[in-house]
């Protein structure tokens, strides 16, 4: 891998009205398990959030081309892949720039905020925050006893920015459960916010909530072992989660992003070891609001070893237009890439989405199926991908899911020798041949096993014999998982990494 260094530094646009509402239900399980949560109840909508434009084609043969919002908060500071095996996909640098004010677990609120002389309490120093302010979070543990509650307005000119650039920890063991004592962070009516490199753990709920907020960034913290997700957030539009760890929530997702909210990019996350799904989008269609996330980007995360309550490495209910490439999934023990209408009703399935580039592997005994695509989700592109199937195979499907779907170039196997694709109405399962009839498409997908260069590394990049390698359909993406070009052949290969 070569690690070369980019640059994330897009501007910000400008918000629509942002939905009030619930925080949503938990989502729905078509991986197999117990169906985690329900709805956590809150207040109705009040108006939907119109789309602020995206950011043009991908590059992709089909139906999409939206890359997810047109910006974040600002400068979100350099970036540098990680390499295969060490966790993290991507690595970001803390964002530039002179601080303004200083909080520290040895200072005292009857201080000016200065470096010599800094804030103690984070809530204290939210709370003074202005467009513009830089507040350097110091090394040290805060043990609040209730929430962090962030009501801060910045504007696109001037975001506020939240920096820790060492071992700042959030430890919430001493909250309660209560409505103002159950997450640890909670960003509410929050604008044009960047949290970046914070450790957050032991909330009775979430690491971080973020509600009724638009363009808010959270990058490079850690949000893990807390009680039921890592990062919630709901009625959030233009969010932009970047290379943070979230990992051991107790009873649902790393990160759970719902409630018809709309342009989020979520990329270079490690979401592992969770409870339910290592990431979930979740529009909640039975809940207040038009019910639909829409335009969204799942990009370039690992999701490892989550599902053991059920749900998927990545969970998709009621989501539109979204893209969801150069994405690892290992080992992880309910669905992996899963597309539904979240158990409301099919005219809510996951419509016109395009899923490339993308590595699912299962070991032997364990796990579903690598793609369910059900319950009216229609027009979805499936292409370039690389599917190992262990207790199941590769595709589940619906019949009022086949519409408009495109699947090819992709290699598809079950270590345990189950069919390929199932379908869920009639039981029926498929051989590749038998795919490719029912499907009308798969010409140049392949039933073979891949050969992986070091896939007990972390390595699950394609040796130069392995199906897959040079035999992808030109998407236009130019680079992998970890940054390196594509194609570096005569043609992709298929799956998140490139050789």
């Amino acid at each position: 891998m070569n690690g070369r260094v980019w640059v994330v530094a897009l501007l910000f646009c400008i918000a629509g009205c942002v939905r009030s509402g619930s925080s949503g239900s938990s989502g729905g399980n078509p991986g197999g398990g117990v169906q985690p949560g329900g709805n956590t109840g809150n207040t109705g909508n009040t108006g939907n959030t119109g789309n602020t434009g995206n950011t043009g084609n991908t590059g992709n043969t089909g139906n999409t081309g939206n890359t997810g919002n047109t910006g974040n908060t600002g400068n979100t500071g350099n970036t540098t892949h990680g390499s295969p095996g060490s966790g993290l996909p991507l690595l970001v640098a803390p964002p530039p720039g002179t601080a303004t004010r200083w909080v520290s677990p040895s200072g005292d609120d009857n201080n000016p905020g200065t470096q010599a002389l800094p804030w103690q309490s984070l809530q204290h120093a939210v709370d003074m925050a202005l467009p513009g302010d830089i507040i350097e979070i110091e090394d040290g543990t805060w043990t609040p006893t209730s929430q962090i509650h962030i009501t801060a307005v910045g504007t696109a000119q001037a975001p506020i920015l939240l920096r820790a650039q060492g071992t700042a920890v959030v430890d919430a063991i001493g909250m309660s459960g209560s409505n103002n004592s159950r997450d640890a962070l909670f960003f509410d009516n929050a604008s044009y916010v960047l949290l970046h490199g914070l450790q957050v753990r032991n909330a009775p709920r979430s690491g971080a909530r973020v509600s009724l907020s638009n363009h808010i960034t959270i990058q490079a913290c850690e949000f893990g072992p807390n009680g039921r997700w890592g990062i919630f957030t709901d009625y959030a539009d233009d969010l932009t989660l970047l290379g943070n760890e979230c990992h051991d929530s107790g009873t649902e997702h790393g990160i759970y992003h719902s409630n018809s909210s709309d342009r989020a990019v979520i990329r270079g996350n490690y979401c592992h070891d969770n409870y339910a799904s290592g990431i979930q989008i979740n529009a909640d269609p039975a809940l207040p609001g038009d019910g639909i996330s829409s335009d969204c980007l799942v990009e370039g995360n690992i999701c490892a070893r989550n599902g053991v309550g059920g749900a998927a490495g990545i969970n998709l209910a009621s989501v539109r237009n979204t893209v969801i490439r150069n994405n690892l999934l290992i080992d992880n023990l309910a669905s992996g890439i899963a597309m539904w209408d979240d158990g409301f009703d099919p005219a809510f399935g996951c419509k016109n989405n395009l899923v490339v580039h993308n590595t699912v592997v299962f070991r032997s005994g364990e796990g579903r199926h690598c793609v369910v695509v059900i319950n009216g989700s229609t027009g979805n592109e499936i292409r370039n991908n690389v599917f190992v199937g262990g207790r199941r195979g590769v595709y589940e499907v619906t019949n009022d899911a086949m519409a408009g779907l495109q699947v090819d170039h992709n290699v598809l196997y079950s270590v345990d020798s189950w069919p390929l694709a199932t379908n869920e109405d009639s039981g029926a399962s498929y051989d590749l041949a038998a795919w490719q009839a029912f499907s009308g498409g798969a010409a140049s997908s392949v039933h073979q096993q891949p050969a992986f260069a070091s896939s007990g590394n972390g390595d699950y990049s394609l040796t130069s014999l392995s199906a897959g390698r040079d035999s992808g359909a030109d998407l236009g993406l130019l680079e992998d998982l970890y940054g390196d070009a594509r194609p570096a052949g005569a043609a992709p290969d298929c799956g998140c990494f490139e050789r």
